[in-house]
């Protein structure tokens, strides 16, 4: 068997080397040079580090990111503190991809960097493939009998989702006076977000953002950041000291339903078959297992199952950290979690955090 993977995220990383491991030959394409940064709230969840766990790859990653044990939920007059049902971890895309991709690589698989493809062809009984290399500008031709879709795009599922009116903003701080084994969340500021600490002593903070909000400051980002801090006394505190290192990133934030169908050649994981709210690493975690129930279906010859199986990871988990993000954006929700401790509010908060 010959696959192809589209993207050297974590999704593409994890599938490449699963499969690299079984004995298959596996060619990565990835367009961008790593290091690089990206917008993420570059936390992972306790279902990624479980996935990670099986495969020998939590120990190196845990060894440069931060645990994270708690959540802290700063609505604009009260908070809530809990501790994780599992810990999470903190570590920027840059550290994280690194890792992952040259795993891939120690499992065998080649890795086209910086690459592009440029067009695939799946009608015919194998797919064919244009992949442009970037530094020679020459293309070349593969034709592998797979191709696993993991460039975050949903180009090959039906229906195609539509685009989203929210962006997803991110920028790195030092010396942030927020807990630094905990993921704090700032609720009641009209779009959700907040701020975890990632390896060498930076900060990530990290936010959805309406189109509207960032047209009505002409994407004067800095200027956004001003006035929400204005809005947030706990924000003012947590960042009175801080400093920013570079400037703010933002791309337009996908959010899409399970992938009913795809070409029978070609299959989408990660944010390609499904893109949720960035709630708690729920994203990052979800892409990671959709890798390898994707691999475990290929190898077993059982595709046929994989979409029952994205929908149980994913319709479950899509609607909380949904629901979550926005009522903990929206100021009079905020308030009522963060007043009113009876059981069901700590588990929404929970949920806010990413259980």
């Amino acid at each position: 068997m010959n696959v192809l993977v589209i993207g050297g995220g974590p999704a593409g990383s994890l599938a490449a080397k699963l499969l690299a491991r079984a004995g298959v030959a596996v060619t990565v394409v990835e367009q961008h040079r790593f290091p690089r940064d990206k917008v993420c709230g570059e936390c992972l969840s306790a279902l990624g580090r479980d996935v990670l766990r099986r495969h020998g790859l939590e120990a190196p990653l845990v060894a440069v990111g931060r645990e994270l044990v708690a959540a802290h939920l700063f609505s604009r007059a009260s908070n809530v503190v809990m501790p994780l049902p599992k810990p999470m971890l903190g570590l920027s895309r840059a550290a994280f991809d690194a890792v992952l991709l040259a795993a891939a690589k120690d499992a065998g698989a080649t890795v086209l960097q910086p690459a592009r493809v440029e067009r695939i062809d799946a009608n015919t009984a194998t797919v064919h493939v244009d992949v442009r290399c970037l530094v020679s500008n020459t293309v070349k031709t593969l034709t592998p009998d797979y191709v696993l879709a993991a460039d975050g795009r949903a180009a090959f599922t039906t229906p195609r989702p539509a685009a989203t009116g929210d962006l997803g903003v991110k920028a790195h701080f030092t010396n942030v006076a927020a807990d630094p084994s905990a993921i704090t969340l700032y609720g009641g500021l009209g779009c959700y977000g907040g701020v975890a600490p990632i390896e060498g002593a930076r900060w990530n903070v990290a936010f959805s953002v309406p189109r509207s909000v960032v047209a009505s400051v002409r994407g004067d980002m800095a200027a956004w950041w001003e006035s929400m801090l204005e809005k947030s006394g706990a924000m003012r505190r947590h960042f009175a000291a801080a400093e920013q290192i570079g400037g703010w990133l933002a791309s337009p934030l996908p959010r899409h339903a399970p992938a009913a169908t795809w070409p029978e050649r070609i299959i989408p994981i990660g944010a390609s078959a499904c893109a949720i709210e960035p709630v708690g690493g729920e994203g990052m975690g979800t892409a990671l297992r959709s890798a390898e129930l994707a691999v475990t279906a290929l190898l077993a010859g059982s595709l046929h199952d994989l979409p029952m199986q994205y929908r149980s990871l994913w319709n479950r988990r899509g609607l909380f950290c949904r629901l979550g993000g926005s009522i903990f954006a929206d100021a009079e929700w905020s308030e009522a979690i963060g007043m009113v401790r009876s059981p069901t509010s700590q588990r929404a908060a929970m949920w806010l955090a990413g259980k």
